[in-house]
């Protein structure tokens, strides 16, 4: 089921607004933005200009809290999609925080300037047949505002054992100060159950 506007207008005045700031409709540069008849129309928080073909990010102004039994999709403006810009179709899930951003690619054959400001999609508030029990916990949870990259967990886990040397490196440097007399034998013993605890844990993780 999709939310009409006044059960829209209900959640977004609550303690946790679903989408903030709530406008109940307005008008910039001839766009409509706010609560519609069963959507809400959110804008641009940055200027942009997408060449022909280009692909960008771009956040939203508005913020999102979605209880647990709502889904939100983001569709193209009609506006806009008449000029060829699309939206992607970003799906917000039920749990998640924070500022959306959207994938915005230019499919016309001339360039499309947005104003921060503009409205820029339309969300719709679709109904789960109750709340779900695994709302969202991932790597975007509250996500802060500005067009946010896709981040790799990999990274990270990858670069892990060098960040590991680098530190134990500079550690060492500070020691004579923290343990006055530790030795260098002392030092490499410690170092060496270290890495061996790492390994087991690796190896057997809880």
């Amino acid at each position: 089921m999709i939310l009409p506007a006044q059960e829209i207008r209900r959640r977004c005045a609550s303690l946790a607004p679903m989408i903030w700031p709530f406008v109940e409709r307005d008008v910039v540069r001839g766009m409509s933005f706010g609560l519609s008849a069963a959507s809400y129309d959110v804008r641009i928080a940055e200027s942009v200009t997408i060449d022909p073909g280009e692909f960008v990010l771009a956040s939203t102004m508005e913020r999102f809290c979605i209880p647990n039994d709502i889904l939100i999709v983001a569709h193209d403006k009609s506006s806009w999609a008449r000029r060829g810009l699309a939206v992607q179709n970003t799906i917000v899930d039920p749990g998640w925080r924070g500022y959306a951003t959207l994938e915005l690619t230019n499919h016309a054959r001339s360039a499309v300037t947005i104003l921060a400001g503009d409205p820029i999609a339309q969300v719709v508030c679709h109904l789960l047949t109750e709340p779900t029990s695994q709302p969202y916990s991932g790597k975007y949870q509250d996500q802060e505002a500005g067009p946010q990259h896709a981040r790799d967990d990999g990274v990270l886990k990858d670069a892990l054992p060098e960040l590991v040397t680098i530190a134990f490196t500079r550690f060492k440097a500070e020691l004579p100060r923290i343990v006055p007399g530790l030795s260098d034998d002392e030092w490499d013993k410690f170092k060496r159950e270290e890495d061996q605890r790492r390994e087991r844990s690796h190896a057997h993780p809880s």
